[in-house]
């Protein structure tokens, strides 16, 4: 079928089924292509529409300077006060932020927000900007406007009666790292019944993983052992990897803190097996082994060897006894 007369939709279509099979630059191709037709047809939304679909699968793909071009053709294919033109800036934003270009991508993120507001009133879509350019203050170390975005998202988001359990998650984290630690246990007191309401492990496990690091900060170490197998125990039921790996850690410090060599190793191994199974071998290797290596070196060669014969002797004899 000649170009001229192949559906631009169809490409579309197409597009997704690639995006769905992992193929993105066979993709990319067709949004190109797709976003030509439109324009050559004077549909300059749905040419929009193609190129920040393309830019994303660029971004993605590491392809900044490519995802950069068509995020800037999509805005200006885009009218000037359009969910389209929202997406493009905030596809700009993303882009920035994946380079690390933190004053710039907040800088998108605050147009898109302003084109936002004379659409009108979207709870969702303007608390999940607020978010992201929360986090670019975080990458730029503004903690201060962190917080104040992160807890305007919130207010957003409770006017419609979402609990916003992560959004509260990242302003404890972001009051915490600001060192108010009283504003962070405010939210953590408040959002942690409503994530056992909810039965959400995961924001249990990163809410435990808090009050470890306050505890660690204050020297309780009765409260971090508590706090850190709570957040292990909650992190597993949540299969919330990165929560499983903080609770790890602590563990492992706070044993080997206390000179309990054996139970800071077994912390550490059984970590690598758990999170190989969560996430393959390779990434839970990158995850615990420089713990294990610091430890080795600690410990000297010899005491490190020692400690590991006796914790695969104990594995081998609960095998044969069937225990897990």
């Amino acid at each position: 079928m000649p170009e001229a007369h192949v559906p631009a939709e169809a490409l579309l279509r197409h597009a997704d089924e690639l995006v769905r099979q992992g193929r993105l630059q066979e993709a990319r191709a067709e949004l190109d292509r797709a976003a030509a037709l439109n324009l050559e047809r004077g549909h300059d939304a749905d040419a929009s529409r193609c190129n920040q679909m393309g830019a994303s699968l660029c971004r993605l793909e590491g392809h900044y300077d490519a995802a950069r071009q068509r995020a800037g053709a999509a805005l200006r294919l885009a009218p000037d006060t359009s969910p389209l033109a929202v997406s493009a800036q905030a596809e700009l934003g993303e882009i920035a932020l994946a380079q690390g270009q933190a004053a710039e991508a907040a800088a998108a993120y605050s147009a898109a927000l302003e084109i936002g507001r004379h659409l009108g009133p979207n709870p969702p879509a303007q608390a999940a900007l607020l978010r992201r350019r929360a986090r670019a203050a975080a990458l730029s170390g503004q903690l201060e406007d962190t917080g104040s975005d992160l807890r305007a998202a919130l207010d957003l988001l409770e006017s419609v009666g979402d609990p916003a359990l992560a959004v509260r998650v990242e302003l404890a984290t972001a009051y915490q790292d600001a060192g108010r630690s009283e504003l962070a246990e405010r939210v953590i007191v408040a959002a942690w019944p409503m994530a056992e309401r909810a039965g959400d492990h995961a924001v249990l496990a990163d809410l435990a993983l808090l009050r470890t690091a306050q505890a660690l900060r204050r020297g309780d170490r009765d409260a971090v052992l508590t706090l850190a197998l709570r957040a292990r125990q909650e992190a597993l039921a949540g299969t919330s990897a990165t929560a499983y790996l903080g609770a790890t850690r602590a563990l492992a410090t706070r044993y080997d803190a206390d000179g309990n060599r054996a139970a800071a190793y077994e912390a550490l191994a059984v970590g690598w097996v758990t999170l190989a199974d969560l996430l393959g071998p390779d990434l839970a290797r990158q995850a615990f082994q420089p713990q294990l290596l610091e430890l080795h070196g600690r410990w000297g060669a010899e005491a490190f060897a020692a400690i590991r014969r006796e914790y695969e002797a104990r594995r081998q004899a609960d095998i044969k006894e069937g225990k897990p």
